[in-house]
């Protein structure tokens, strides 16, 4: 039997809780760069696009930055399995150049969670962040399909509901092993978009 998981957060720094924004991007070193994202994670950007354009949406720019900080999450979930309960998917390993967090449902660690573009990419502007995981591995096709059926996800892909107001001008995407991420934001990356690889 196979089994589905799938997660959803917004990643929102809050100024009431004595959080700052950050205006311009940092500086990039040279992984993140020379990143180029592989050929799953053009496909499943094309399939979102396509959904969107469904909707009469507009395409949103393949991030460079959120684009890494998706990769890497979804490497150390692969690798380092972080996601084990009472963790949900939104978690990060002590194995990385980042801070750890056991990411609950009571959302007590969020900052963590907040944290991780900037952190991990220097990126200048609050992210949301969905992912799913699949028993087996996973697949852009599969990845947009559970997506598609989870309303809180769907609603985020499709500007709905709470998301409405929002418009979406960046998005970083990685699909590795059982795992696909997505991250969006409102603010355009500096770096630009990613090269695909091979």
């Amino acid at each position: 039997m196979k089994t589905i998981q799938v997660s959803f957060i917004a990643v929102l720094v809050l100024s009431f809780l004595g959080a700052f924004r950050l205006t311009k991007q940092k500086p990039a070193d040279d992984s993140l760069k020379n990143y180029c994202v592989s050929q799953p994670d053009k496909k499943l950007y094309d399939l979102l696009m396509a959904y969107r354009k469904s909707f009469r949406l507009d395409s949103i720019p393949l991030s460079k930055s959120l684009s890494y900080v998706a990769f890497s999450h979804t490497m150390d979930l692969s690798l380092n399995r972080p996601d084990q309960k009472p963790c949900n998917l939104h978690s990060w390993s002590n194995k990385g150049s980042w801070k750890p967090c056991c990411y609950t449902p009571d959302h007590k660690k969020a900052t963590c969670m907040w944290d991780k573009p900037n952190e991990i990419a220097g990126f200048a502007g609050d992210g949301f962040e969905i992912a799913v995981y699949f028993s087996s591995r996973e697949t852009p096709e599969m990845a947009l399909s559970q997506w598609k059926s989870s309303p809180g996800h769907n609603a985020l892909m499709a500007n709905k509901g709470m998301w409405a107001s929002k418009k979406w001008h960046s998005v970083g995407i990685s699909i590795y092993g059982n795992y696909a991420v997505m991250w969006f934001s409102e603010i355009t990356d500096d770096l630009g978009v990613p090269k695909v690889s091979g």
